[in-house]
């Protein structure tokens, strides 16, 4: 906000206020002459005092120039997650932030355990390596199922154009009757007559997921949680029961803001 956008709020909310305002009712009457002579750091001095002007000019100007080098320099300090003072570790762990989440952790131990920040980096690790351990196996059903789709999708393209795996695959699955060869002469072509019978199962599949992701979304808006999500917060409760002496939440939200990835 510039000084001469302060200084007209000030101005109209002398007009907004009772006339019986302490502050405002005690201005004299040719306060308005005055003020549109005077500079606007006078006026905003016999408003506010010499104090309270100064510091809103001071914000005003902040809002109004850019950075200086002293305020630039300030950022070099505090960039990194110790740095921090609680209350920004805080408000950052709570928007989920992995790094703030960690030290937030790490405070904990230092004041349950009564020990310096090294030690208790000791003690995160060896968390760390707890939520680890299984992991793989845990979530290997998940990464089968992604290959599976990955290859499924690649594999439609030569099912669908490439006129030879469209004859092997319709031989062994299919054996429908093959097109006149002046109507596979393009892949296009080869498209059209194989679109037969790939488009009832593509259609079939794509009608299923559809219905899968509107469950979904009703499981969401009654509060349950879906099955990956069930397991990120067996993670939570699995640390929190390893470590009962720490603060429930603080382990939990450590041990979830990760997903299901690897610390």
């Amino acid at each position: 906000m510039s000084r001469t956008a302060l200084l007209r709020g000030l101005h109209g909310a002398r007009h907004a206020l009772p006339a019986r305002s302490p502050v405002m009712g005690a201005l004299p009457s040719t306060w308005d002459e005055r003020a549109k002579h005077a500079s606007p750091a006078a006026n905003m001095t016999q408003l506010m005092g010499p104090g309270l002007a100064g510091s809103a000019l001071v914000s005003a100007r902040s809002f109004a120039s850019y950075p200086t080098a002293e305020t630039a320099a300030d950022m070099q300090l505090g960039n990194e997650f110790f740095e921090m003072d609680n209350e920004t570790i805080t408000l950052l762990a709570a928007q989920g932030d992995v790094g703030a989440t960690t030290e937030r952790l790490t405070r904990e131990i230092m004041a349950v355990d009564e020990v310096s920040w090294d030690e208790a980096t000791v003690k995160v690790d060896e968390m760390k390596s707890a939520l680890n351990a299984g992991l793989g196996m845990r979530t290997l059903p998940q990464k089968v199922f992604i290959g599976t789709l990955i290859v499924g999708g690649l594999a439609t393209f030569p099912l669908c154009f490439d006129l030879t795996t469209a004859k092997v695959f319709n031989d062994a699955c299919v054996t429908a009757d093959v097109a006149d060869p002046e109507d596979l002469e393009t892949w296009l072509e080869v498209g059209a007559w194989t679109w037969n019978w790939m488009e009832p199962p593509l259609g079939q599949l794509s009608f299923f997921i559809l219905c899968l992701d509107f469950a979904r979304a009703q499981l969401n808006n009654l509060g349950l949680k879906p099955y990956v999500e069930k397991m990120v917060a067996a993670r939570g409760s699995k640390l929190a029961s390893a470590y009962p002496k720490y603060h429930n939440k603080i382990l939990t939200d450590f041990a979830t803001c990760n997903g299901l990835k690897p610390f």
